[in-house]
């Protein structure tokens, strides 16, 4: 009769099992569990759309160059927007006649008077007093006469109501037309200005 196997020893089975159990517990170890799976697939997708909004976004350079377009005012906005300062017609400020100003000048040398900057114009002043009593506005001359004189000659269409700002007459002086002055007519209304002027109290 043949010799009968004998059965594996269960000492000898137990490595191999045991050997089965490792390599299996390494193959699942290197598996993600679900939980980092869905952890791994969220931040991918923030990832993604934070990288979207990012390229949204205009540069450091883009952005102060827009704010000054948007800030920046044409030129001729500027001027249009500028307020424009009103003279006794309720126009702009006429600019004073250089050579009407030299005109005066001349007119005012055996005055004893001193010229200064008044209006954003030129006016004179007598020394003694530091009263004014004249000046150039654009191509005419004011010339101060007092309250009573001046509304005679504007009601007689002799003279006009001079209003460097309009509904603020000063009520003392008169507006004329200098180009149809002669020079004696100037000298004249000049010397009757710096009469009443020298009527008139100091100014401290």
């Amino acid at each position: 009769m043949p010799a009968s196997r004998k059965p594996a020893s269960k000492s000898a089975a137990a490595p191999a099992s045991r050997a089965v159990v490792k390599a299996t517990s390494r193959a699942v170890a290197k598996q993600p569990s679900r939980a980092v799976v869905k952890a791994t697939t969220r931040a991918v997708t923030t990832a993604s759309k934070v990288s979207k909004a990012v390229a949204k976004v205009p540069s450091r350079a883009v952005v102060p160059a827009t704010t000054r377009a948007m800030t920046t005012t044409p030129k001729a906005s500027r001027a249009v927007a500028k307020p424009e300062t009103k003279s006794a017609g309720g126009g702009k400020m006429p600019k004073a006649s250089p050579e009407l100003i030299a005109r005066l000048d001349a007119a005012m040398e055996p005055l004893p008077a001193y010229r200064r900057p008044m209006f954003g114009t030129v006016a004179w002043w007598l020394e003694s007093n530091a009263q004014m009593f004249a000046g150039v506005w654009g191509e005419e001359i004011n010339v101060r006469v007092g309250v009573e004189e001046a509304a005679r000659l504007i009601a007689s269409n002799t003279a006009r109501e001079f209003a460097p700002m309009p509904g603020r007459p000063m009520r003392e002086y008169v507006l004329l037309d200098a180009s149809t002055l002669r020079a004696a007519d100037l000298r004249k209304w000049l010397q009757r200005a710096v009469a009443y002027a020298e009527t008139l109290a100091a100014k401290k």
